[in-house]
């Protein structure tokens, strides 16, 4: 899922609360969609003064992300901050340098004043360490004197809870992050439990085909992945594991190749061609993996004529939902497959809100889908599952 950037400021709200219940943030709530930063996010000064410019203030933690258990108390070590220094004129410098915590509610603590001698046309690393005061969100405010004039510069970190460790499969935290080890990391910090997706499982990993990758020729030869390719998935899933992660299985939309109406404009855009080439894609994406990853997700927002199903109808959505269901279940008892995220906002429209435009995403509902809406929800088992249930889980 895709979206506005944001930064990781959106995170403060998290830091400065020790929450007793599981708390579920996806990426389109806590940064709209866009992917958390694992890196130190520096901002630099809007103008550059002289003689001496500030050009960089960063910390080497991930994320400036810092664990109340190595930072407050007794022995708590000190933040690390290096500012970075550069002398624009021809004779040496004596800087003054002086800084201040910040938070929403103002100015937090005043840090060590430090005097520094820089030398003509030198750049210089100023270490700026301090006691955190507490869990929170800061900013971190330097200014430097030279000359008679003053360069600021600022950045940003969090003292943060300790998480709960390891995988809980019963919480509700997820959240859409990264696929680097820092992003790893960051994970682990704050108590990410679950994360939507796989690298490497797109539909094209899993069913590789020669020639046009758009269009399928008789000439073409097409395999399945091979152990090999599997190993190097399940060994990401092992990795998340590790920092306490879980991963909801995602198939991401069609063969490019096998798109009713083709796929050249994105192969999300429309319905399968060959709902068989699609439900044994599935299939041989889940069987090597279901002993890792129980939650699947077949399509995401199956929009009749809309978003991601314009070429199909409610009817045909089932249909393959259905095949799907057939393929794998009888191997996998255990497997649950969902559509993310439609049936609930399909259910709330209909229970709290009389309107034809969903509060939550802000499209206008179909009536052919606010029908399959409430068909889909089935955990294709039989039992038809009202919106009520869904809004109660």
């Amino acid at each position: 899922m895709t979206g506005a950037h944001s930064n990781c400021n959106d995170l403060a709200f998290i830091m400065n609360r020790k929450l007793s219940v599981p708390t579920f943030l996806t990426a389109a709530l806590l940064c709209g969609g866009s992917v958390i930063s694992a890196e130190p996010q520096p901002k630099e000064t809007s103008a550059t003064q002289e003689p001496v410019a500030a050009e960089k203030l960063v910390s080497p933690v991930v994320g400036g992300l810092f664990p109340e258990e190595d930072y407050l108390g007794p022995k708590a070590k000190d933040i690390p901050f290096t500012l970075t220094l550069h002398s624009k004129v021809s004779g040496p410098s004596d800087c003054v340098i002086t800084g201040e915590l910040v938070d929403d509610h103002g100015t937090v603590a005043q840090l060590e004043r430090k005097t520094v001698r820089l030398e003509p046309g030198a750049k210089l690393e100023v270490p700026y360490p301090f006691r955190a005061p507490r869990c929170g969100w800061f900013e971190l405010r330097v200014a430097v004197e030279a000359g008679g004039q003053t360069a600021h510069i600022h950045s940003s970190f969090g003292v943060i809870r300790a998480a709960a460790k390891g995988p809980r499969p019963d919480s509700m935290f997820g959240l859409g992050i990264g696929e680097k080890p820092e992003d790893m990391q960051v994970a682990e910090l704050i108590g990410v439990k679950w994360r939507r997706g796989i690298p490497h499982t797109n539909p094209a990993d899993v069913m590789q085909k020669s020639g046009d990758p758009f269009v399928r020729k008789p000439e073409d030869t097409i395999r399945y992945w091979n152990d090999k390719e599997i190993g190097v998935v399940r060994d990401i899933i092992h990795q998340w594991k590790d920092h306490g992660v879980l991963c909801l299985g995602y198939v991401n939309y069609n063969l490019p190749w096998n798109c009713l109406g083709g796929g050249k404009g994105g192969w999300h855009r429309n319905r399968p061609d060959d709902m068989q080439v699609q439900t044994d894609m599935v299939y041989h994406l889940i069987k090597p993996l279901h002993d890792e990853v129980k939650y699947w997700e077949i399509w995401n927002e199956p929009w009749v004529g809309g978003w991601t199903w314009r070429t199909g109808t409610a009817q045909d959505y089932r249909d393959m939902s259905r095949m799907i269901w057939d393929r794998v279940k009888p191997g996998d008892a255990g497997c649950e497959i969902d559509r993310w995220r439609f049936d609930l906002v399909s259910a709330r429209c209909r229970l709290r809100s009389r309107q034809q435009k969903c509060r939550l995403c802000g499209r206008r509902l179909e009536p052919s889908l606010r029908q399959a809406g409430h068909e889909s929800s089935v955990v294709l088992g039989g039992r038809i599952t009202t919106p009520e249930e869904i809004l109660s889980r």
